[in-house]
């Protein structure tokens, strides 16, 4: 029950967070399907994705316990919203 009571107040705070970069990153699929675009929108696009999966390691490496801690909550590998595992982020 204690590592159940430290550990949903984190998720929560997580998940919460992953929420709004999957927005944010629906929002940039959502711009491409209006704008079929050319190589500078493309690029653009590129770079949003890019600057979302830095923002969200570095929500996971600041929330998210360690490997090593998470075991002793039973958690494995985090999933990101962008599709990366919490592994990828080290």
């Amino acid at each position: 029950m204690k590592n159940a009571a430290s550990f949903w107040p984190v998720y929560e705070q997580y998940a919460g967070e992953a929420k709004q970069l999957g927005d944010q990153n629906l929002a940039i699929i959502q711009d491409y399907a209006k704008n079929f675009m050319d190589d500078a929108k493309a690029d653009e696009l590129a770079h949003r994705v890019m600057a979302l999966d830095e923002v969200a390691n570095g929500i996971a490496k600041e929330i998210l316990p360690s490997h090593e801690e998470g075991a002793a909550y039973g958690v494995g590998v985090a999933i990101l919203p962008t599709g990366q595992s919490g592994a990828d982020a080290n």
